[in-house]
């Protein structure tokens, strides 16, 4: 399997998916600690963790660590709703951004059949 989706819409995307999404998207490396989105924002890209960590955070409270080779924002992006977390990235951590361009273009030409049906339940989400 190519991806695992967990509880928290974090999807785990195997090694070779994450080379060929590097390959074609925009990447930055962060020196200091910084918020990506806040908990009721709506991401404007999706994140691909390269190296480092983030967490989500839910009410300054509860944290969850993201592994790097994990995709996150997603949901929330293709479906334009709010995050139930926010996400914070720790410094020397590197992330892609996946804007909706990117990931359509992903969508049209990726081979993968699991990281499609993620794809297509989620844009199914938004039309139906």
């Amino acid at each position: 399997m190519t991806a695992k989706i967990t509880k928290q819409n974090v999807i785990e995307i195997s090694k070779e998916l994450l080379q060929r999404i590097q390959q074609i998207s925009e990447h930055h490396l962060y020196s200091v600690d910084s918020d990506l989105y806040y908990e009721g924002q709506t991401p404007i890209v999706a994140y691909l963790l390269l190296k480092g960590e983030v967490n989500l955070v839910k009410k300054r409270r509860k944290s969850i660590l993201i592994r790097p080779g994990s995709l996150f924002g997603l949901r929330e992006l293709i479906l334009h709703e709010q995050s139930i977390y926010g996400a914070r990235i720790k410094e020397n951590s590197e992330v892609c951004f996946l804007d909706k361009s990117l990931l359509k273009e992903i969508f049209d030409f990726e081979t993968d059949d699991d990281l499609r049906s993620i794809f297509e339940s989620l844009i199914l989400q938004t039309t139906g």
